[in-house]
């Protein structure tokens, strides 16, 4: 659901964050508040300190733990201005999702309870039993969703003129990077091996590579002598980018020109005779090829500025009561 999408990515959200918090219970004005502190008033709801204060010291604890050192009374006050601006937005969606006049709203809820009982592996409560807070959370939900969903925000797309703004000014993120189809011989070198260990490595090599220069098929010559399990391929490492193989191999592999074999490279996996078959150069990605990849990298943040847009209209018409300094 829409609302519930967004309250977990809320964080991100700046003036939007109206679905981040869990929903408010809001009480009618003609409910019995008398005993209760009354924040503020949406349309002649309540909006009580009950459900502002938990917020408001959940987010300041929150910051605390970032390091923030404005001075504890301050900062709290202007934390308390900011959860309960959410809080009206928020009340102002599901007023509006009321207005729907929903006929199937109880078997939405139902539903998510239903839900909700098997991923956490719980019987179903009786509704005569189940708690009045929860049944009203999951109410909001539903109102905010259908809402929404009437204005068409859970099925938006992004304009095209705008996944090609966001392609043409990063394109640097969508490089592909060169390749190189390569297959090689691996002569290895013993762990501390001495140094005739290793002279003997550097003669078998160099035989090996004299067969090679000779004319004898790379790939045959793999399978017989080489030490890496790619010998079963005939020393195909498919095509590699920059960074696969160690910096000494890359130095060599990549100024190879097609169909050249290498001099005798060590890395520490031991001694390397390079053959490469194809290359293919670094390029940006088309447009074409990512555009879905941005579509959905870029619908979350497009869908919170339409329900930005959407608070802001409702705001023009509501009828809303700060109670508190």
């Amino acid at each position: 659901m829409i609302a519930k999408q967004i309250r977990k990515s809320g964080k991100k959200l700046g003036f939007v964050i109206v679905l981040v918090l869990m929903a408010s219970l809001a009480v009618a004005a003609d409910s019995p508040v008398a005993d209760k502190q009354v924040v503020a008033r949406v349309n002649g709801v309540a909006i009580l300190d009950e459900e502002l204060s938990p917020l408001v010291e959940k987010r300041f604890l929150e910051y605390r733990k970032l390091g923030a050192k404005s001075k504890p009374d301050e900062f709290k006050q202007r934390l308390q201005h900011e959860v309960l601006d959410r809080l009206i937005n928020q009340e102002l969606l599901a007023q509006a999702g009321a207005a729907l006049k929903l006929n199937d709203i109880e078997q939405r809820i139902q539903k998510i309870l239903d839900v909700s009982a098997v991923s956490s592996d719980k019987k179903i409560i009786p509704e005569k039993d189940l708690d009045t807070s929860l049944r009203t959370k999951i109410r909001r939900d539903v109102l905010i969703d259908a809402y929404l969903d009437q204005k068409g925000i859970s099925t938006l797309q992004i304009p095209e003129k705008e996944l090609r703004l966001f392609y043409d000014k990063n394109q640097k993120n969508f490089v592909e990077q060169q390749t190189i189809k390569v297959r090689h011989i691996l002569v290895q070198i013993p762990r501390q091996a001495s140094h005739e260990k290793e002279r003997e490595a550097y003669i078998k090599a160099n035989l090996i590579l004299e067969e090679v220069k000779k004319g004898r098929d790379f790939a045959e010559t793999a399978r017989q002598y080489s030490d890496c399990t790619s010998k079963e391929k005939g020393g195909d490492l498919g095509a590699i980018a920059p960074g696969f193989m160690p910096k000494e191999f890359d130095a060599v592999a990549f100024l190879l020109k097609v169909g050249e074999t290498s001099r005798i490279v060590k890395t520490r996996h031991g001694l390397h005779i390079i053959h490469v078959e194809g290359k293919k150069p670094e390029k940006i990605k088309k447009f074409s090829e990512v555009k879905t990849f941005i579509a959905g990298y870029l619908q979350k943040d497009y869908q919170r500025k339409k329900v930005d847009e959407v608070v802001k209209e409702l705001r023009k018409s509501a009828k809303v009561n700060v109670l508190i300094n």
